[in-house]
């Protein structure tokens, strides 16, 4: 890694950047969003998570997506990755705002089993960071991108004023969706489908998997997705979709967490306190 990991994007003549036929097919098809997985600016965490793209791909893409048309681009990046440290985030955090997208995802690694990275963690040849480096940067994420103008609208995710994810927030928020294509999900009526995950399957009419959610389990999910958006979950909102107000579904559960100042009340919003935000899972676990 140069000491300059983010140099200032080159035009593209310069970079030899081609425009995208794709790029802007989509972009005339009325996407109006990209998302890029860029993750980390250090090649070598990127070798470890198994990507095959460097920051110069990076900014090329952006590039690319710009030249097609596109302002609205989020990048989503890592933080908690094994052998990264607060400087490594910090220099994602400045080569990520080099390139001025509208969001940013920052999202905490969930190592997931039978990767070649859980095994590698699981045998002890690789060793994620300490909590409470963690928790650094996350806070460090917080702090950057707050002085750089992106309001955090939800606990991993931050947007300039007019750039929060509508799917996302309809997702958080339990609107329905329908998906379409080889392993899209969708969500109506109470009932959550999955296509199947490979192509064929899905083009052989293969039937996808439903799951059928009770009320008291969209109760739970209405509280363990709002509690992630940092305005919280609207009592108001919540009795009009359950018919049940927030402290008639969850009573007594809900005071642990208040009484520990994990949670509080918000102009009618129930919502997850800065130190919530750290400990969400032993809320989740309290409201069970």
């Amino acid at each position: 890694m140069t000491n300059n990991p983010h140099p200032l994007p080159l035009s593209q003549r310069e970079r030899g950047v081609s425009a995208s036929p794709f790029a802007q097919t989509l972009h005339k098809a009325g996407v109006n969003r990209l998302s890029l997985g860029a993750q980390a600016a250090q090649a070598r965490l990127l070798r470890l998570l198994g990507r095959i793209h460097d920051w110069v791909s990076v900014i090329a893409s952006a590039e690319i997506a710009r030249n097609a048309g596109f302002e609205n681009i989020n990048l989503d990046l890592m933080f908690g990755l094994p052998s990264q440290t607060v400087a490594d985030l910090r220099e994602t955090l400045e080569a990520a705002l080099a390139l001025a997208p509208t969001h940013l995802s920052c999202y905490g690694l969930i190592v997931e089993e039978g990767t070649p990275l859980c095994r590698d963690i699981t045998a002890g040849t690789l060793a994620l960071p300490d909590e409470e480096v963690e928790r650094e940067m996350y806070e460090l994420a917080r702090q950057t991108l707050a002085e750089h103008g992106y309001e955090q609208y939800e606990i991993s995710n931050f947007a300039r004023e007019g750039y929060a994810c509508r799917h996302n927030v309809g997702c958080w928020t339990r609107v329905p969706y329908l998906g379409f294509g080889s392993a899209a999900h969708s969500f109506f009526n109470e009932c959550r489908t999955m296509n199947p995950s490979t192509l064929d399957a899905y083009l052989a009419g293969e039937e996808p998997k439903t799951e059928q959610i009770s009320k008291e389990e969209a109760r739970f999910e209405s509280m363990m997705l709002g509690l992630r958006m940092t305005r919280g979950v609207n009592d108001e909102e919540f009795t009009r979709m359950h018919g049940l107000s927030i402290r008639e579904a969850f009573g007594e559960k809900l005071d642990k967490p208040i009484a520990t100042g994990l949670l509080e009340w918000h102009e009618g919003e129930l919502r997850l306190t800065r130190l919530g935000m750290d400990l969400q899972n032993s809320v989740l676990v309290d409201l069970t």
